[in-house]
C-alpha cells in the first residue's frame, strides 16, 4: 500500500516532458516530507519505488499492483480525481526450470488482455507509444474505442539505469490502466459459457513477416479466421537478428484448439490449423520460419 504522495524528482527520472498533463501536480500544504510534497498524478513513481525497495532487499522476482486514486490539478477549484490501476513485473531469468521463454512484453500484453476478458471490455487495441520511460518497440498505448486508456510495455534502459538497476540483467515490465475511463466503455451485458468439457490441443506457428506489420494486426487476422475450433490465441515472441532476413521478423504464435461437443483429433486440428496457417500467410504475405 502506498501513500498518495509523490516525489517531484520522479517526474524527471521518467523524463516526462514539461508540457505532460502529469505534471500538473497538487502541491501539499503540510508534507510529512519534502520528498513527498505532491500528491500522485499516475501510480507508476510509487510502484517504481517499490520494486527499487524490494530489489535492494534482494527479491529478483517481483510481481506488485495497486489500484487507488491519482489527483491531477486541473481548471476547477478542486483538482480532478481518476481512478487506476498499475502494475509491474521483474523477473530475473534462468532462475525456474518451468520457463518457458515467452518475452515480458508479451506476458504484460497478456495480463492487460485477460483483465479486459474478464470485465467484458471490447474494442481495445495496442498502437505504437510515445511515453518517455518505455522501451522503443518494445511498449504500446492502449486505446478503446479512439480514447487511449493506459500504456503497456518494458521499462526502457535509461530510466532502468536511473533507478539503480542498471546491473539487472533481467527487464521491468509494467502496465498502467485508467480505470475511470475504461469504465465508460465496458458493457453492462455479461456472457457466461460452460466450462471446457473436453481437452485442448496447442499448435505453434513461426511467422515470417515484414517488420512493419504490427503485432496487433495478425492478431486481428486471428480473429477474422472462421473457425468454431480456435478458442484461445497469443504471440509468446518477436524476434529480429539473426538468421532472420534484413526488414523481417518472426512473429511466434500460440493457437489453442478444442471442440464444446467432443475430443478434438490431431488430424482435424492439423486440417483448421493448415488452412489458418495459409490464411495468415495471404493477409500477410509473410512465410513459415524455417
Amino acid at each position: 500500500m502506498n501513500y498518495s504522495f509523490l516525489n517531484p524528482v520522479f517526474l524527471d527520472i521518467l523524463k516526462l516532458d514539461p508540457a505532460d498533463f502529469r505534471r500538473n501536480t497538487v502541491r501539499i500544504l503540510n508534507p510529512i516530507s519534502t520528498d513527498d510534497s505532491v500528491l500522485r498524478t499516475f501510480l507508476l513513481p510509487s510502484l517504481a519505488r517499490n520494486l527499487v525497495s524490494n530489489f535492494n532487499q534482494g527479491i529478483r522476482d517481483i510481481k506488485l499492483f495497486e489500484i487507488s486514486k491519482v489527483f491531477i490539478n486541473g481548471k476547477g477549484k478542486l483538482p480532478e480525481e481518476r481512478v487506476k490501476l498499475g502494475a509491474v513485473y521483474l523477473y530475473t531469468p534462468g532462475q525456474h526450470l518451468w520457463e518457458d521463454g515467452t518475452e515480458t512484453f508479451f506476458i504484460i500484453k497478456g495480463l492487460v488482455e485477460k483483465a479486459f476478458g474478464i470485465w467484458g471490455l471490447g474494442g481495445y487495441s495496442f498502437i505504437p507509444t510515445g511515453e518517455p520511460f518505455l522501451h522503443p518497440g518494445r511498449s504500446a498505448d492502449i486505446v478503446c474505442n479512439g480514447q487511449k486508456i493506459g500504456f503497456a510495455g518494458i521499462l526502457s534502459p535509461g530510466v532502468q539505469k536511473r533507478l539503480d538497476l542498471e546491473h539487472f540483467r533481467g527487464e521491468v515490465g509494467l502496465f498502467e490502466l485508467d480505470l475511470t475511463e475504461a469504465g465508460s466503455h465496458l458493457s453492462v451485458t455479461k456472457k457466461f459459457q460452460p466450462l471446457p468439457r473436453f481437452p485442448y490441443i496447442q499448435r505453434n506457428i513461426a511467422l515470417l513477416i515484414d517488420r512493419t506489420i504490427p503485432a496487433h494486426r495478425v492478431l486481428e487476422h486471428l480473429t477474422e479466421f472462421p473457425s468454431e475450433l480456435i478458442e484461445d490465441f497469443w504471440i509468446f515472441d518477436v524476434y529480429e537478428g539473426e538468421n532472420i532476413d534484413e526488414g523481417k521478423k518472426s512473429l511466434g504464435l500460440t493457437i489453442i484448439y478444442r471442440s464444446s461437443e467432443r475430443t478434438l483429433t490431431d488430424e482435424e486440428a492439423d486440417s483448421v490449423h493448415n488452412s489458418l496457417i495459409k490464411f495468415l500467410k495471404e493477409k500477410t504475405g509473410g512465410r513459415l520460419r524455417s
